[in-house]
């Protein structure tokens, strides 16, 4: 644009100067004919004075001749006039003269104009101009050989022709020069031009590659990659079994926005490279972030298809080595079979989103088959994260406190802090139906954040009005966890503005997530016991035991889950259990909470075994905040002694 910008620029002062020149000539022209006009009438006015005046004389036409001459030249050499036209234009012009002033040698005189005219035209300037010097001195000659006129008449004649004809090439000459300037200029131009729409087109197609692919891993779009799966569809015969697979990696940012951006670009160029190698697919596709897609062929027999998919999958799920880092790999896999699921690209991605909605709920890396009723259940839970949203905002939550008492006499100054839902449309809703939905649908850390806040201002005022040692335990689900661990800036600094007081809350987190224990999980926890949280180890003894890592938590309680305390009367297994833990616990400088507990018999052999703290229906059921501090109230000093 800058070059085309230039050449207009150098153009425009050409194009100027030859419509100046132009001017000139024209009014040369012009002034050359009343010139010529002005001569005639003073030869005229001395014939006159002499004896008479003889319109057929012949300086009449010879003047004449010169004037047509002149336009004839003028008109030839007009850019919009061609050669044929000018040539014919001052032909008719010429003998239209000759006719007026008479036919005294109109023959001679036209045929010099004539002549005069034609070699203006085709000649080249120089040409032209010597040309027509010599056939105006010739003519001039020979009508003065001819004729009575003077030789003075004809030097007379002959000058102003040579001045006139001189004056028009010169300008004829401007002119021309001016022209092959705008005419190169405009070549360039064009030249220019016709490179630019080159250009302009790759950049195009470049442009169209770019907005069909991915900038960071050269896959296709999400957009370019529905295209690709119409025209693939389209191609395959029906009898050849493929579906489309839809993959996402969990927990992957936590790890890559520690690599360096060097690094980062290689662990994109491995994770597509392994993708292509698992999937087997050609077109894969980019849907998100760390969300792909891929049309998969069936390598043997329909019925050896999942079976070639979960193996897939579990190679997806080798974590991938650079240098000394290795960085895990959690896929989640969502099938919809071709044609069986849908015939089109639309109804098969949004099938297998659909069933990778559902293996988003799984803990392991298994693909999930698409099957109808997925639909209503994804609706559902869709409708149910819009729930769980508007319930965020219209404060729908509640806080339910259940007791938990000393084993031994001793005031009441312990609670856990359970959510309910107080829905609008369905009443109650259960914690188990509605926080693993939370969970999957990455609601849970601003719920727990909610809850967080309004058990550190219950327990502020319970500290003035029942216990200044008074504590409210909170569930801290995994996920919060593993929120923490990957966002410690932002869980600082919602957890110090809290400005909980210190042992106010005690953050109880479920055995399970103790296994694998990451250095960045014992992070997070060092992180809190330092903020004045106390730490509590909950469901204790549920399945998978972690005896071998409690020396190295940094735990404060231990809580015996319910299913060691079911059936503890008529079970010395289990009696033994309890014992052990609570031994397990106090040597290694733990308090220990059973929790579930409903009978008195359960309640008086955890006492007798050394149980410190007790939970259970057997004290009280959870109960609103207000039904809490008067159960409080009247919970006395004697403990469990004043409550029966």
């Amino acid at each position: 644009m800058a070059q085309a910008k230039a050449l207009l620029e150098e153009l425009e002062p050409a194009n100027r100067a030859q419509a100046q020149m132009s001017s000139r000539a024209t009014a040369w022209v012009v002034a050359s004919i009343a010139g010529i006009l002005a001569l005639i009438a003073i030869e005229t006015g001395i014939s006159y004075l002499r004896g008479g005046v003889d319109l057929r004389a012949p300086w009449m036409p010879l003047w004449g001749s010169l004037v047509m001459g002149l336009i004839s030249v003028y008109f030839s050499r007009r850019p919009q006039v061609t050669p044929r036209v000018g040539l014919v234009l001052a032909s008719l012009v010429t003998a239209s003269f000759l006719v007026a002033m008479g036919l005294n040698g109109a023959i001679a005189v036209f045929g010099l104009a004539m002549i005069l005219t034609f070699v203006h035209i085709v000649a080249p300037p120089n040409v032209a101009l010597g040309a027509s010097l010599l056939v105006l001195a010739a003519s001039v000659l020979t009508v003065t050989q001819q004729t009575a006129v003077s030789p003075a008449v004809s030097a007379r004649v002959l000058a102003a022709a040579c001045i006139a004809l001189l004056v028009v090439q010169f300008l004829a000459r401007q002119n021309r020069r001016l022209s092959e300037v705008a005419q190169s200029v405009t070549f360039r131009l064009r030249t220019m031009v016709e490179g630019m729409g080159e250009e302009l087109r790759q950049t195009r197609q470049e442009r169209d590659i770019a907005a069909a692919t991915d900038a960071q891993t050269g896959l296709l779009n999400a957009r370019a990659f529905e295209e690709a799966l119409g025209r693939q569809l389209a191609a395959l015969d029906a009898a050849t079994p493929c579906a489309l697979v839809t993959l996402r990696f969990e927990r992957l940012d936590e790890f890559v926005t520690a690599l360096a951006p060097s690094d980062q670009s290689l662990f994109l160029d491995l994770l597509v490279t392994r993708l292509a190698e698992c999937v087997g697919s050609m077109d894969l596709g980019r849907l998100s972030k760390w969300e792909f897609a891929g049309l998969v062929r069936a390598k043997g027999a329909e019925a050896e298809f999942p079976e070639q998919l979960a193996t897939q999958c579990a190679r997806l799920a080798q974590p991938i080595t650079m240098g000394t880092r290795t960085v895990p790999l959690q896929p989640r896999m969502g099938v919809a079979r071709w044609p069986q699921d849908g015939p089109g690209a639309d109804e098969l991605l949004h099938r297998s989103a659909i069933a990778l909605v559902m293996a988003s709920d799984l803990r392991n890396a298994e693909p999930v088959w698409f099957v109808p009723r997925m639909e209503s259940v994804v609706s559902d839970r869709a409708q149910m994260s819009q729930a769980l949203d508007r319930a965020l905002r219209e404060d729908e939550f509640e806080l339910f406190y259940q007791p938990i008492v000393g084993a031994q006499p001793q005031p009441l100054h312990k609670a856990e802090a359970l959510i309910r839902w107080n829905n609008p449309v369905k009443g109650r809703v259960s914690p188990g139906d509605f926080i693993p939905l939370a969970e999957s649908f990455g609601k849970i850390v601003p719920l727990t954040n909610w809850v967080m806040t309004k058990a550190v201002a219950q327990v502020r005022t319970w500290r003035q009005q029942l216990n200044p040692a008074f504590q409210v335990s909170v569930n801290l689900p995994p996920a919060y966890l593993e929120w923490c661990a990957d966002h410690p800036a932002e869980a600082l600094e919602f957890l110090s503005g809290l400005q909980a007081p210190t042992g106010s809350i005690v953050l109880e987190i479920t055995e399970g997530a103790f296994l694998n224990v990451t250095p960045e999980v014992l992070q997070v926890l060092a992180l809190l016991k330092g903020m004045g949280f106390e730490v509590a180890l909950d469901d204790f003894g549920v399945g998978y035991s972690c005896f071998g890592q409690l020396d190295r938590l940094p735990l404060d309680t231990l809580k015996i889950d319910k299913s060691l305390v079911d059936h503890i009367e008529a079970m010395p297994a289990k009696r033994a259990v309890c014992t052990a833990i609570i031994k397990i616990g106090h040597e290694l400088g733990f308090r220990v909470v059973a929790e579930g507990v409903e009978t008195a018999g359960q309640l008086s052999l955890l006492a007798q075994a050394g149980c410190d703290f007790i939970q259970g229906y057997v004290i009280a059921r959870p109960m609103g905040a207000g039904d809490f501090q008067t159960f409080a109230q009247g919970w006395g000093r004697e403990g469990l002694r004043s409550a029966a």
